[in-house]
């Protein structure tokens, strides 16, 4: 699921893996995949990477986690918002303005993002019980 935060994310991921003259196929083997197919999707943005990509990438580029790790969760973000169809408030904490700094900030990100998706289940768990009809 494309959107600007993935094509984001994917393009950081890119810059990263080209500034350290890297192909597609010699990034693979440096994370241990056996194919190349996953990244192209990551770089292009048509997936977002696992926690554990990221952190390979930051690893072998020798660049910071923590701007890829916002970028991701921009990313999940979004996902949330166009697979529930709406784009709901969420609360936007500037680090330096958190009580805890970007830690705290992150953690309020991330907090929203479990009740949004908590609130998805609970939607889908209702139509799915309301769908069975009366039981004989």
């Amino acid at each position: 699921m494309e959107s600007d935060a993935t094509r984001a994310l994917g393009a950081e991921l890119r810059r990263l893996r080209l500034t350290e003259g890297l192909s597609l196929r010699a990034m693979a083997r440096r994370l241990g995949l056996r194919a190349h197919s996953a990244l192209v999707d990551y770089e292009r943005g048509q997936r977002v990477p696992p926690p554990s990509a990221l952190a390979a990438y930051a690893r072998i580029a020798g660049s910071d986690l923590t701007t890829l790790r916002d970028l991701r969760v921009a990313a999940m973000r979004a996902q949330v918002s166009m697979r529930s169809g709406d784009s709901p408030a969420q609360p936007r904490v500037p680090a330096e303005q958190s009580p805890g700094g970007l830690g705290a900030a992150v953690l309020l990100s991330a907090a929203w993002l479990l009740s949004r998706c908590a609130e998805m289940c609970v939607a889908a768990a209702g139509r799915a019980h309301r769908n069975m009809g009366p039981r004989a």
